[in-house]
């Protein structure tokens, strides 16, 4: 998968997660995303 195309799907992430957060929990979130996006998730910093 080329770069671009990965930091395009983690700023997808990074929207919708900013969307969603007051309005679901973490696992929630989580959850979806597990079902939707092909790759593992990560901690940043």
């Amino acid at each position: 998968m080329s770069e671009a195309l990965i930091m395009s799907y983690k700023l997808i992430a990074i929207q919708l997660g900013d969307l969603l957060k007051w309005d679901i929990t973490v696992n929630e979130i989580n959850r979806v995303a597990q079902a939707i996006f092909n790759f593992k998730v990560s901690q940043i910093g």
